[in-house]
């Protein structure tokens, strides 16, 4: 009898995470994060989430509410990757006002890698600007030194950019939405009963 598999290509894959949507069997798994999550979560040093935007359409309701979740967890800071994207959008504009490119913008880790392994004839077309969450990783960690950083949003793509080179003192962890939502399932964290406490969290 002859078998036959897939297996991902290193050299070739891009880690859009198509694959873990398409295959009929559900072979394919993302890494989970999880219980690393929850150790350092654990561990006493002051951790930060850095919050991708787009969790208002996963987690609806009352932004507050899954800032109050994420203190339940354990974080000491919350903030929104948005932030990282400001300084992003900056630099471009600093770029485009000295008249440099055209560019391919490099916020996203899926179009570097597509770019990197498949046209590497336009890497010089790839913005040399670091994406939103590498941008707020590093200033989560210059005005909290010795803090780590979780960076919370929708890509798996996130958990193999992280790792990258010269940006990978950046970010500590990746979190999918779904990892997240598994981590508040299991620690007994409900977003929409965790109203923040205003008066001390402003204090």
């Amino acid at each position: 009898d002859i078998e036959f598999y897939t297996s991902v290509v290193d050299e070739r894959c891009i880690h859009c995470g198509i694959c873990l949507r398409e295959c009929p069997q559900g072979a394919k798994k993302a890494r989970s994060d999880v219980e690393l999550a929850r150790e350092l979560l654990r561990s006493g040093e002051a951790v930060a989430a850095s919050v991708a935007p787009s969790f208002a359409a996963v987690f609806p309701g009352d932004p507050f509410q899954m800032v109050g979740a994420l203190r339940k967890l354990g974080f000491k800071v919350v903030q929104e990757t948005a932030l990282g994207a400001e300084m992003v959008a900056a630099e471009h504009r600093r770029l485009d006002s000295l008249g440099k490119g055209p560019f391919v913008g490099s916020s996203c880790p899926v179009v570097v890698s597509l770019v990197e392994k498949h046209y590497p004839g336009a890497r010089k077309f790839l913005a040399p600007v670091v994406s939103p969450a590498i941008a707020h990783g590093r200033y989560l960690k210059k005005t909290h030194p010795g803090i780590r950083v979780i960076f919370v949003g929708p890509c798996v793509a996130k958990k193999d950019e992280i790792a990258q080179g010269e940006i990978a003192d950046a970010v500590d962890m990746a979190l999918t939405y779904r990892e997240l939502q598994s981590l508040l399932d299991e620690e007994g964290v409900k977003v929409d009963t965790s109203p923040l406490n205003l008066y001390k969290f402003l204090s």
